[in-house]
């Protein structure tokens, strides 16, 4: 009983402290305060824009959008697929992402937060709060590369340094949304939020998996 408690207390506590952050943003991202913070940082991120630096941060937010999300997905579940012969982490996969990208659709619908309309690089449609780039991407990469570790069987270091990678690749594009002037940094934080909390529900249901569990190759070496 003991161990179940501490098994499920230190994620569950995870939750409820995510939750709550986004819960404190969504209600007081039009407070005098936060506004003042968010365009602080926005103007900041605008006097660092260059010709190539607008560039680089177009291609990395590109590279989190829906068309490349689903161009990874296809290519990651044809090989899990016909390579691995697994069916389950495909599905659960493209779940996840069609999932967190209605939820991101849905959220916005409800707080109707207008984008920037600071010196904006690129036109963004839609409204702003939480971000779907830092939401979805978070959710979708997170996942995609803690279940290929577990696929290939990748070493516990190895999976490691992925998931760092991971975690600066994530940031980035968080980032990008903010220098290309389309959010606010508490968008970005409430999406990080939202997305780490979907995420967080992704890897519960595939640790039902019963083949997702850490093989012995997973020790250390």
């Amino acid at each position: 009983m003991i161990l179940a408690i501490r098994k499920y207390a230190l994620p569950l506590l995870a939750a409820a402290v995510l939750l709550c952050l986004f819960m404190l943003l969504a209600i007081y991202y039009e407070s005098a305060f936060l506004r003042k913070y968010d365009l602080m940082l926005v103007h900041a991120a605008s006097r660092l824009q260059t010709p190539f630096l607008d560039d680089v941060f177009i291609l990395i937010s590109n590279s989190a959008s829906r068309p490349s999300e689903f161009f990874l997905l296809a290519v990651f579940s044809l090989w899990c697929v016909i390579v691995k012969k697994r069916v389950a982490e495909p599905i659960l996969l493209a779940a996840s992402l069609i999932g967190v990208r209605y939820m991101n659709s849905w959220l916005k619908s409800v707080f109707e937060r207008d984008r920037p309309a600071f010196q904006p690089v690129i036109e963004a449609p839609g409204f702003s709060f939480p971000s779907g780039h830092a939401m979805i991407s978070l959710a979708f990469f997170f996942l995609l590369f803690i279940i290929l570790s577990r696929v290939i069987g990748a070493s516990r270091s190895k999976t490691k340094i992925i998931l760092i990678v991971t975690g600066v690749f994530v940031f980035l594009v968080g980032f990008s949304r903010v220098y290309l002037g389309v959010h606010y940094p508490s968008d970005i934080l409430a999406g990080f939020s939202a997305g780490l909390l979907w995420l967080m529900l992704s890897l519960a249901l595939y640790k039902l998996i019963p083949h997702s569990k850490s093989p012995d190759h997973l020790k250390r070496r």
